[in-house]
């Protein structure tokens, strides 16, 4: 009997992708060495791996980042794993400029990989954001802002070296299951009143970033609310536009 089953255009693509991942060797030895474990703790939370999608969520006052799993196609996410921040340059308040030190505040997602350079294993983040364009320094806005390993930064997202290699790992397995843009969502801290009323106080004169964050909330509570990520637009004044997601 012929074998009729033919791969999709998605399964080939994510095909290419580890492979082209794999031809580098930190890659090969991050996965050698974290592939067991993730299997493991995926088993251990009852969701499938590789998985169908995730979703990080960053919280700069607490210096935690998140990753979330959808526990089927088209599921609801849950919570996998927490990843302490190892360092944290800037404040709260969104990135407006190159040299300002901030991590960015918005709504995001990885659009790229990085199996080698400076940070060895890292994740780029899609900053600048057509938010960010509208609102931010109009000549220089900067960028480069990633998810990487060690103990140092300016604006990006660092854990720790071994955190940062179970989450590539997870991320890229996503992203070959047809996952092309993993959503990020950066916030001064959790978005619920109390933490709002927190941010309100330590905003002092800057009292513009109040509306701002109360935008953020918006997205915040939707997600909290259905644990589905909000589908998001962009305004031309530069605010979030946010709506529950029919699915995942």
């Amino acid at each position: 009997m012929l074998d009729t089953h033919t791969p999709s255009a998605t399964q080939l693509r994510g095909e290419r992708f580890l492979e082209e991942q794999r031809r580098h060797p930190l890659f090969r030895a991050a996965e050698a060495d974290k592939a067991g474990w993730i299997q493991d703790l995926f088993r251990a939370k009852g969701v499938p791996y590789p998985p169908p999608g995730i979703f990080l969520r960053v919280f700069k006052q607490e210096r935690l980042v998140e990753l979330w799993v959808l526990d089927a196609p088209e599921g609801t996410f849950q919570l996998l794993k927490i990843y302490p921040i190892t360092a944290l340059s800037g404040g709260p308040g969104p990135k407006r400029r190159d040299d300002d030190g901030q991590v960015p505040e918005g709504f995001y997602h990885i659009d790229r990989f990085h199996p080698t350079g400076s940070f060895r294993l890292s994740l780029g983040i899609n900053y600048p954001n057509r938010s960010d364009l509208i609102l931010g320094d109009k000549t220089a806005i900067g960028g480069e802002i990633l998810i990487h390993g060690g103990f140092v930064t300016l604006g990006s997202i660092p854990i720790s070296d071994d955190h940062i290699r179970a989450l590539y790992i997870i991320a890229a397995a996503a992203h070959a299951q047809g996952q092309e843009k993993i959503p990020v969502h950066i916030f001064p801290g959790r978005l619920d009143a109390a933490g709002l009323f927190a941010l309100q106080k330590s905003a002092g004169d800057n009292a513009a970033l109040v509306p701002f964050w109360k935008n953020l909330m918006i997205g915040y509570n939707l997600f909290e609310t259905t644990r589905r990520v909000p589908r998001v637009s962009i305004a031309s004044d530069g605010s979030y536009l946010l709506a529950s997601a029919k699915h995942s």
